[in-house]
């Protein structure tokens, strides 16, 4: 098969892959979505881009994702902003296969190669964020480094921009290219200028706007991250390092033969970045990845799933990678052009064995997926139980401001003023005195950030009527 026909039957190949994992997953949902779903649906409705008619605060974490989606908005009638998020993501998703068989390809990868690591890329996690950034987040990390590679500069300028406006973060990955400027000792291009200022003005064009409508240049749900990080309510450095490893060895918790099969495949991961001869494209990698770590464990940020997302191509592209160096350095399949057949099918193999018993790929979480059929419920019961003026205080937001209309008071910050900066100070109680919640939805038992209502807040009591098992609500007087 010629390399033409090639590329063309594996991008339908991936993009199949890429459309049935987003057509399983299209009405998915969890809580973290419908923040930004809220948001936009105001915005439609003429309240402005806010969380809380009434109360500019900047929760956009992804303003770039939030522009397309209001821009889609604007052109069409939409009537499910869910479907509408997933969509986006999706098509994002497909279009970085696309960049990221380009780079492979540009840097002279094999096709079995680039055939493994795009088909287990496909097959990966990415899907549970659908309704978030990821999508585009994943997208333009792999096409700004696709027009550093090819030195298209503007094409790359444009991008920086964009990246830095779909998540802060983005920043580490352009960092990660200039270095590799100046290691590989490119020189400066008389239009750069022009190239910059075109980025910049993006970038001030957006900075502007939340300085002009919120007041603020960067987002309030930004520091409160770094607020709950100082708050240690989610846990220390050490708690995001085994996060993050259990979503990239996606925690294997039976059948101990596929466990220790995948702990002995994942020594190929050190053993390719320290022994193999490393492209462009590795230490894009490898320097972002560090960055990005680095960031969050300074920080202390929780760990959210979809912020390691790009760790997991990252873990797949070494992985097989360093399956095929290390077959090519005891077998040589050069020389026994047939191994290359070995290879194929022993990544194939790992294929079955990265995908088996995930419980990150074929389902989310038992208990994240019962607490938002719960909190489904109980929007449908405030919605029906409560009077249009009043607020709900409580500490997951997305599912029940999203299916109701009411104020809602954000504990952990995300949405509502100060909320965040009190819990960095260990202080549970200065928001419930500062917004004073018509109710008051927590857990039972109580989480560590729930204080206790019955002893410090006597001026509320708990709501009978409201009958969920491990939630209790209480109403003030």
């Amino acid at each position: 098969m010629n390399k033409k026909h090639f590329s063309y039957l594996l991008i339908i190949i991936l993009e199949t892959i890429v459309f049935i994992k987003f057509f399983i997953n299209r009405f998915y949902f969890f809580d973290d979505t419908l923040i930004y779903a809220r948001y936009i649906r105001n915005f439609t409705k003429g309240y402005g881009l806010v969380y809380n008619k009434g109360e500019l605060f900047n929760g956009l974490t992804s303003p770039l994702f939030t522009y397309i989606n209001l821009l889609i908005n604007s052109i069409f009638e939409i009537k499910d902003q869910i479907l509408l998020n997933n969509s986006i993501g999706y098509v994002f998703i497909a279009l970085s296969m696309i960049v990221i068989y380009k780079i492979l390809e540009k840097i002279n990868l094999s096709k079995v190669i680039i055939s493994s690591i795009l088909i287990l890329y496909s097959l990966s996690n990415i899907y549970l964020f659908l309704g978030m950034e990821t999508g585009l987040y994943l997208f333009l990390i792999f096409l700004l480094f696709y027009s550093f590679l090819i030195e298209k500069y503007l094409l790359y300028f444009i991008v920086s921009a964009l990246l830095l406006i779909t998540r802060t973060e983005g920043v580490f990955f352009i960092i990660s290219t200039l270095v590799l400027f100046f290691y590989e000792k490119r020189s400066l291009h008389k239009n750069f200028i022009p190239y910059i200022l075109i980025s910049s003005f993006i970038v001030i064009g957006h900075y502007g706007f939340n300085f002009l409508y919120y007041g603020n240049v960067l987002p309030d749900s930004s520091k409160a991250k770094v607020y709950h990080g100082l708050s240690k309510f989610w846990g220390n450095r050490y708690d995001f390092v085994n996060g993050t490893l259990d979503l990239i060895t996606y925690d294997y918790k039976s059948r101990n033969l596929f466990k220790y099969l995948y702990y002995f495949i994942l020594i190929f991961i050190p053993f390719t970045i320290i022994f193999k001869k490393k492209t462009a494209f590795d230490y894009y990698l490898i320097l972002s990845c560090v960055f990005l770590i680095s960031f969050y464990l300074y920080f202390n940020v929780p760990l959210y799933n979809w912020y390691v997302t790009p760790l997991i191509f990252t873990k797949i592209y070494f992985l097989v990678t360093g399956i095929a160096f290390f077959i090519n350095f005891i077998i040589r399949p050069k020389e026994n052009k047939w191994m290359l057949t070995l290879v194929g099918v022993i990544i194939a193999m790992l294929s079955f064995t990265l995908n088996y018993n995930n419980k990150f790929i074929n389902s989310h979480h038992p208990g994240a997926m019962q607490r938002e059929r719960d909190y489904f419920k109980i929007a449908a019961w405030i919605q029906n139980n409560t009077k249009e003026n009043e607020s709900i205080g409580t500490a997951e937001i997305g599912i029940i401001g999203y299916f109701t209309d009411r104020k809602i008071i954000d504990l952990c910050g995300l949405v509502s003023k100060d909320n965040a900066y009190f819990l960095s100070n260990k202080d549970l109680d200065s928001w419930i005195n500062i917004h004073k919640p018509t109710y008051i939805l927590f857990h039972e038992p109580n989480w560590e950030i729930e204080t206790d209502i019955p002893n410090k807040h006597k001026n509320y009591y708990l709501v009978k009527e409201f009958q969920f098992k491990d939630y209790k609500m209480y109403k003030l007087y």
